[in-house]
């Protein structure tokens, strides 16, 4: 299967061996044919078919928009192996072939818009080789939460991810107990993480694949956030190509979000709430705000304005406090949860820095009620100046702040940004946000 090239004598390939046609061609607006070629493997008289539709318009032919094509084999023309049975590598089954007169072969078949086939002519009469097979494709995942398979591999740290893999037998012979191990690969050794024991009867009816799933439950935690590179290998069946038998794929473990899990709601902006800044993600506000200037010109966002300070100040200055629950069940252990990041922008027509246009702080209280400050964009950069200056500060690592341990609560963000030297006027900032997380795990 994999050192096929196209079946030649003397440098000339048996083009006109197989041809494909679509008997409703006359009816297809713009209709562009299908195409097919005659290969052979290396060590092997087997005759093998690879065909494509090229038409990628609408067809519709009572059942669904499959365009009908029939293939027709010149048997006493082909160099190879020809039967009345044909192994479909694309969908993994056995297809039934017509023989007439005069050594001719065809069959019928449907093709969506560019969608392709690989058949094998075989001799099924004594059984043929167990092979097991798999690939990216089928591979899965799921949850507790549903039995529905999804091929999107991630989770978030601390869920229970039933990983699994679907297998194919392209043999007519069974192929006994094969166990299935899950290795990850992501660490500085490889590790197993489970095993499954799978068996296969063999294929056995037409366009009846036979295929089962190993899988295993993984449970994750803190430790395992990141990027995990998953090896799903099963045990050689004796007599088999082995190099099919393994899968590699990346699964993605998710840090937690303190909001989503302890609010059961993310500090994403969504409008919602009877306050005049239209999210009830922000509890409240201080300091510099234009109480006459918030909008939700912005679907998902926080849109406020600062109005120049009092006379005698030196800065632009204005807080946000984010939501929490209101009792300490809901606070933040700041030992667990050390990873902030956000996005964000604003447009200060006092100066001109597109990358550092209004700075921040990350403010809290501990248990003692002492506020602590940490000036993220002294490390990160300020909001960028201008509407197309979108900037996420993803993410900053807040393990070994000063005041960042334990238990703490009334956590927000001040923004802040010197007022221009005269004689320029001192205009107003428009700043948005469009989310703030904190998560658990480490850089």
């Amino acid at each position: 299967m994999y050192d096929l090239w196209w079946w030649e004598e003397n440098g000339t390939p048996y083009w006109d061996v197989a041809q494909i046609s679509c008997p409703d061609s006359d009816i297809v607006v713009n209709y562009i044919s299908p195409r097919i070629k005659l290969f052979r493997q290396e060590g092997s008289d087997h005759t093998y078919l690879f065909y494509v539709n090229r038409y990628c318009g609408d067809f519709f032919n009572g059942e669904n928009h499959a365009l009908p094509v029939r293939i027709n084999i010149r048997g006493r023309y082909c160099p190879g192996y020809l039967s009345e049975d044909a192994l479909d590598h694309s969908r993994r089954c056995l297809v039934p072939i017509d023989r007439w007169i005069q050594d001719r072969y065809s069959f019928d078949d449907t093709l969506t818009a560019g969608e392709s086939r690989l058949l094998e002519f075989v001799d099924i009469s004594p059984p043929t080789q167990a092979d097991i097979r798999v690939t990216s494709p089928d591979v899965f995942c799921s949850f507790i939460t549903s039995d529905a398979r999804i091929t999107e591999l991630r989770c978030r740290a601390g869920e229970s991810m039933k990983l699994g893999a679907t297998y194919y037998n392209m043999g007519t012979s069974g192929t006994g107990n094969v166990t299935v191990t899950f290795t990850d690969h992501s660490g500085a050794s490889p590790t197993v993480i489970g095993s499954d024991v799978i068996s296969l009867g063999g294929l056995s009816q037409y366009y009846e694949p036979d295929s089962t799933s190993a899988a295993i439950v993984w449970n994750t935690d803190s430790g395992d956030i990141g990027a995990h590179i998953i090896e799903i290998s099963a045990a050689t069946v004796s007599g088999e190509d082995p190099l099919d038998n393994t899968v590699r794929v990346t699964v993605l473990v998710e840090p937690l979000d303190y909001a989503t899990e302890v609010r059961n709601d993310a500090w994403d902006m969504t409008e919602g709430g009877s306050n005049p800044w239209h999210t009830d993600d922000i509890t409240d506000v201080a300091l510099y705000w234009d109480n006459t200037a918030w909008t939700d010109s912005v679907s998902g966002m926080f849109e406020g304005v600062l109005e120049p300070p009092p006379f005698g100040e030196q800065f632009f200055r204005g807080d946000i406090i984010l939501d929490m629950p209101g009792n300490q069940n809901g606070w933040i252990n700041a030992d667990e949860y050390q990873m902030i990041s956000l996005s964000g922008v604003c447009n200060n027509p006092n100066i001109y820095q597109p990358f550092n246009g209004c700075g921040f702080f990350l403010f809290w209280r501990d248990r003692t009620q002492t506020l602590y400050f940490h000036n993220i964009s002294s490390e990160m950069g300020g909001l960028g100046d201008g509407w197309d200056q979108w900037k996420v500060f993803d993410p900053i690592d807040m393990n070994g702040v000063s005041g960042w341990s334990g238990m703490i609560h009334d956590i927000g963000l001040r923004f802040q940004v010197s007022i221009p030297d005269p004689p320029q006027i001192i205009q107003p900032i428009d700043l948005r946000i469009g989310w703030i997380r904190l998560e658990n795990g480490e850089i």
